[in-house]
């Protein structure tokens, strides 16, 4: 399967090490190399998830729960398929350090798990902590993350965070929505996302009201969740 020309064909492929050295017809008769008989089966590029939180999975009501933590969602996910995804929210000390671990040790590649500390997994991209404002959403699950409730203290969040290489900014953002949780005003969310950019990170947000989707969209924000 070729997303980029949208196109389906039968063929063979030949792997050398870890890439893919030829797109064939078939198999060349004279190759004595493993074969593997995926007839009947696709063979498609990875896949990659966009938003995770990757401590674990919850059922209706939170009340199934699989604690697999960030390195058992990245060998589950693998295995099915998924070969890069991006948390949105987890303690930053501890994602941060299984990225930075996972892009130094290579475990997704030609180490295995016997010569690494960490499981063969899908690669691991991580905003760290949710940007929300005090007793904001995100707040509530007892997990540390950073909050910040002027213009100021926004720029000295994300100039803090920045030194972490964050792969993305996240941040909450639903003023018109405060039944459940208080949000950041305008100005501190145009702040933050003006403070990512000088940093050349990109920014996510999670909106809950077209009037906060139109308001982070006029300030620049990269993408928007929960829309």
């Amino acid at each position: 399967v070729d997303p980029e020309t949208k196109t389906v064909e039968r063929g063979a492929l030949q792997i050398e090490g870890e890439r893919i050295a030829a797109v064939l017809e078939e198999a060349p008769a004279d190759f004595d190399g493993r074969t593997l008989d995926l007839d009947g089966n696709w063979v498609l590029p990875g896949l990659v998830d966009t938003h995770v939180h990757s401590w674990g999975n919850t059922g209706p009501a939170f009340q199934q729960r699989q604690m697999l933590q960030t390195s058992g969602t990245a060998k589950m996910m693998l295995y099915a398929g998924v070969t890069g995804f991006l948390d949105l929210f987890s303690p930053e000390d501890y994602i941060f350090d299984l990225r930075n671990r996972q892009r130094t040790e290579g475990v997704r590649g030609a180490q295995s798990e016997t010569t690494s500390s960490l499981p063969l997994g899908a690669d691991i991209y991580a905003a760290g902590p949710i940007l929300t404002c005090p007793d904001g959403h995100g707040t509530e699950y007892g997990v540390p993350t950073r909050t910040v409730n002027s213009p100021d203290d926004a720029r000295q969040t994300v100039d803090s965070l920045a030194a972490r290489d964050p792969d993305v900014v996240k941040l909450v953002y639903h003023p018109y929505r405060t039944d459940r949780y208080p949000s950041m005003d305008r100005s501190t969310m145009t702040a933050l996302v003006d403070a990512a950019h000088r940093h050349d990170l990109k920014t996510v947000v999670h909106v809950e009201t077209w009037n906060g989707a139109h308001e982070t969209i006029a300030a620049g924000v990269d993408a928007i969740t929960h829309t």
